[in-house]
């Protein structure tokens, strides 16, 4: 029965984690399309909508992460891996705090102000939860983008960052989860 449960959390999470890629994926184009001059005050509200909703996908909604509880130096030897639960997270506070910014930006509240403020706040989840150079490099753009330095640009470059690292931890994780169904 314990077996049952551990494959159908397995699914879950690399459900998730493909949610997730996509998520990444949608995120990566809208900023560079945004980078490339097009619409960039809007496609940077919708990407910062979607790497929101990705973020939660990730983990904080589901609670529910895979983490190895044991290593071995032995080639073809299957790691044990068993999952965390419960909890919110950084990554879900993060998570909706970019959904929230990203639609009161598209109201037209204050835009470049919050699209900033929620690459601080992804950053600073992301950087709780252990993705140390994706969640610094985040802040920093973020806070350069509050001070003014070409806000619009730091704010796309930032949501591009956190695409690329959710595409690469979300196929890590999807992995993960997927191998040890077997």
């Amino acid at each position: 029965m314990q077996s049952s449960a551990t494959e159908t959390k397995s699914k879950t999470i690399a459900g998730s984690s493909i949610m997730e890629a996509f998520g990444a994926f949608a995120t990566i184009a809208l900023a560079i399309v945004g980078l490339a001059g097009i619409w960039p005050a809007i496609l940077a509200a919708v990407a910062t909508i979607v790497v929101g909703a990705a973020i939660l996908m990730e983990g904080g909604v589901w609670g529910m992460r895979p983490f190895q509880t044991a290593s071995t130096n032995q080639p073809y030897q299957r790691t044990e891996i068993q999952f965390s639960q419960g909890s919110v997270d950084a990554d879900f506070l993060g998570g909706l705090a970019a959904v929230v910014l990203g639609i009161l930006s598209l109201l037209g509240v204050a835009s470049t102000v919050l699209l900033a403020a929620a690459v601080i706040a992804l950053g600073a989840a992301v950087l709780l939860s252990g993705r140390l150079f994706i969640g610094l490099a985040g802040v920093v753009l973020g806070i350069l983008a509050v001070v003014g330095l070409v806000a619009p640009v730091l704010i796309l470059v930032g949501l591009l960052v956190f695409g690329a690292g959710l595409l690469i931890t979300g196929s890590e994780t999807a992995t993960r989860a997927l191998t040890a169904q077997t």
